[in-house]
């Protein structure tokens, strides 16, 4: 025998339940939480701040709470700020530092990308990018609601 009541046994099973449950809602609720919005270009249409090109073939993006639309084909970009987004035709090469949490990145066609960034999400529509995603609940996969 275990020691312990059927009454005790029955209350910490009812207790386990209970917390597993209340775990399976909240990653429910953190999944309904991410917007589908947000990985559409038309959603920043109207707050777009930045249009730039791609002078020498490399861009750099320090600033944060931005976003930038990329109007021509570069060949390497950096991301180093938060909160930064990113909306781009080509990119052949994408690389967000660990310093850069919770941006967007909109990528028509992208040839590779290394993410550290936490709580970042790498949309692309064409292409099968190199992935190198190391940050702490970062996205990356083909955009779910492509804009062609």
């Amino acid at each position: 025998m275990s020691g312990k009541t059927p009454l005790a046994r029955h209350a910490a099973r009812l207790a386990w339940v209970t917390g597993a449950l209340g775990l399976l809602l909240f990653l429910a609720y953190l999944a309904l939480w991410i917007d589908p919005d947000l990985a559409r270009r038309s959603y920043y249409a109207n707050e777009v701040e930045v249009t730039t090109g791609c002078p020498g073939g490399t861009l750099t993006l320090n600033r944060t709470r931005v976003i930038t639309r990329l109007t021509e084909n570069c060949h390497k970009v950096v991301v180093d700020a938060p909160f930064t987004t990113l909306l781009a035709e080509k990119v052949d090469i994408l690389t967000v530092s660990q310093n850069s949490g919770m941006g967007h990145f909109i990528i028509r066609e992208i040839g590779s990308a290394k993410v550290e960034a936490p709580f970042s999400y790498l949309y692309w529509d064409r292409g099968n990018p190199k992935l190198d995603v190391t940050g702490f609940r970062t996205v990356a996969k083909p955009n779910p609601v492509s804009e062609r």
